[in-house]
């Protein structure tokens, strides 16, 4: 299985390298959410620690089997921050 990664000097790259949660997830890519259940867990998730956290980082399961790492912001915003693709398998 083979997946893009950004290089590592971009704004992606930092959020992404050394991060052992992205490679678990790209392992166990089938399990991930779907971007709507992604959209969900994330607003769920700043409603619970909103004055401690700032945005969530959740990687989510596009419908055509790609992979995406998101960023959803305080006030319900919605970025990708990488596309990965789809496995090789």
């Amino acid at each position: 299985m083979a997946f893009k990664f950004p290089r590592s000097h971009t704004k992606a790259g930092r959020r992404i390298r050394n991060n052992a949660a992205v490679t678990h997830d790209l392992e166990n890519w089938r399990d991930l959410p779907t971007v709507p259940e992604a959209k969900v867990l994330a607003k769920a998730s700043i409603d619970q620690c909103a004055p401690i956290l700032g945005g969530w980082y959740i990687m989510a399961l596009n419908a055509d089997d790609s992979v995406s790492y998101y960023y959803s912001g305080p006030r319900g915003g919605w970025r990708e921050i990488w596309h990965f693709g789809k496995a090789d398998t």
